[in-house]
């Protein structure tokens, strides 16, 4: 499989609010090797893909999987939904856990109270167990994810589509440099208590450390 994903240099507005299509973040697979410019390559291999929706789902990071090649009109058949809150030292503390559900065929676009969030996959980065691990999370960008499946009818494809979707969310979300601690542009060191999702964006939860 090859996971394309467009960057900043194609898509200016990434990590911001996620109002306009430059603002949502995504990826394709594609089915073997694919090689070319990412945002360019063709649709002939494609299997699946994931974007955020407009208005980035709101307080809960959230993006929606499509089973099928990358078309005009695309409905997802599973929704990722995350929690409000994650990152930074919390990542030291609890296990983060991104629930996938089942679109069922009356859901109308925007009303994810409805869904049952969880009932296909659960994504889940799994905090350190070790004094070894918890420097690891804080000096590097070492993850460790486990993704359980429990819907038995899903198709290769779909399995292959929410593996593509787990590394999307590490990307979009913990691939962060120094996020629980470090020295801002001002030369004052800091520590990030959390971080607070916000229709796309990421808003860091933090104190400076000031000397008296």
């Amino acid at each position: 499989m090859t996971m394309e994903r467009e960057g900043c240099c194609s898509k200016w507005g990434l990590g911001c609010w996620a109002c306009y299509p430059d603002c949502q973040d995504g990826m394709v697979l594609h089915a073997g090797r694919v090689e070319g410019t990412p945002g360019q390559i063709g649709k002939a291999q494609s299997i699946a893909h994931a974007q955020v929706p407009p208005g980035g789902g709101g307080l809960h990071p959230t993006v929606q999987i499509m089973d099928r090649g990358v078309t005009d009109i695309a409905e997802p058949y599973a929704i990722i939904r995350g929690p409000t809150l994650f990152g930074g030292c919390l990542e030291l503390c609890t296990n983060t856990e991104f629930g996938v559900a089942k679109v069922p065929s009356e859901w109308k676009k925007g009303t994810y109270e409805t869904l049952h969030v969880g009932d296909i996959a659960v994504i889940t980065k799994a905090r350190p167990k070790s004094f070894g691990g918890a420097l690891r999370e804080m000096l590097t960008d070492s993850d460790t994810y486990t993704l359980e499946f429990k819907d038995p009818s899903m198709t290769p494809q779909q399995k292959a589509a929410m593996l593509g979707s787990l590394f999307l969310i590490d990307l979009m979300f913990f691939e962060r440099d120094i996020d629980m601690c470090g020295v801002n542009s001002d030369g004052k060191c800091y520590i990030n208590f959390c971080n607070c999702y916000c229709y796309g964006c990421l808003c860091p939860c933090q104190i400076e450390l000031q000397s008296g």
